[in-house]
């Protein structure tokens, strides 16, 4: 039972790993994206760059820090509550999460696992369960 239980916590600290970087990667895009456009200067005259924008800058920091808050409550890295604040304080947090998911890949690796910038794949993870499900025979 506790092979299960500890699978499945490796499942969702995958999920929560790979969140946190695709959200990070889909907001930098955006960034690119607003200052390729030039929205970023003319945020104030309103329109789909505005709302973009707007989502951008204050959307991402609460999802990221959601899925920090998921992540460091997985891995148990001390207080989740600190960890996700900090990733939502602009460049701190990407240092914050920089660290984070250095920590998170070690932990992958106490755990017997390989992963890579977006987390252990799919095939990573059912062979990690296949091998806990044989040393329970």
């Amino acid at each position: 039972m506790q092979d299960r239980a500890h699978s499945t916590q490796v499942r969702e600290a995958a999920r929560a790993y790979q969140r946190v970087n695709l959200i990070l990667l889909i907001a930098t895009a955006a960034w690119i994206w607003l200052v390729a456009l030039g929205g970023v200067q003319e945020v104030n005259q309103g329109g789909f760059l505005n709302l973009l924008a707007m989502l951008t800058m204050f959307g991402t920091p609460l999802v990221v820090g959601y899925f920090t808050y998921q992540l460091a409550r997985l891995i148990d890295v001390g207080p989740p509550i600190i960890w996700a604040v900090l990733s939502m304080l602009g460049c701190l947090g990407v240092v914050v999460l920089v660290y984070l998911c250095d920590r998170t890949v070690k932990w992958f690796a106490r755990q017997g696992i390989k992963s890579g910038l977006l987390g252990p794949s799919q095939a990573t993870l059912d062979g990690f369960e296949k091998g806990q499900s044989a040393t329970r025979l």
